[in-house]
This record gives structure tokens, C-alpha cells and sequence, in this order.
């Protein structure tokens, strides 16, 4: 078991939170989380970002729709 982070400090968003962790089939680790400016905001969206061979991806949105409920990832 290992603790890292996925990405630098305020390098994207200004607040991030919920976050999960998923063992893919392949063997790759997904994280998923809450980032926006802050919790309640209309700029809060569900982020993912994939760990394979020992490295995160980038940090991709998962669903842009603001008339949708997002529940936690």
C-alpha cells in the first residue's frame, strides 16, 4: 500500500472532495472525486484520473451536464 497524491495542490481545482478508489480489471487503479471551487458550486463536477505502470493521468471530466444530480463518484 502506498500514499501519494494524484496531482499537485491547487493545480486544477480549488477544492476536492468524496474521493473513491477502483481496482480495474487490467490491474490499474481509478480515483474519481468532487473538484470545483468549492463544495455547492455550479462548477463542481465528477473528476477521474487513472493510475497505470505506477502513474496518474491527467485528471478528466467525467460529466459537464450542471441540470444533472451528481452524486458522490
Amino acid at each position: 500500500m502506498t500514499k501519494e497524491f494524484i496531482f499537485e495542490t491547487d493545480k486544477y481545482y480549488n477544492a476536492c472532495h468524496a474521493s473513491t478508489l477502483l481496482k480495474m480489471p487490467d490491474g490499474n487503479l481509478l480515483a474519481a472525486w468532487f473538484a470545483g471551487t468549492q463544495e455547492g458550486d455550479d462548477d463542481i463536477r465528477i473528476w477521474y484520473a487513472v493510475n497505470s505502470d505506477g502513474k496518474w493521468s491527467e485528471p478528466v471530466c467525467l460529466e459537464t451536464d450542471c441540470s444533472l444530480p451528481h452524486w458522490n463518484p
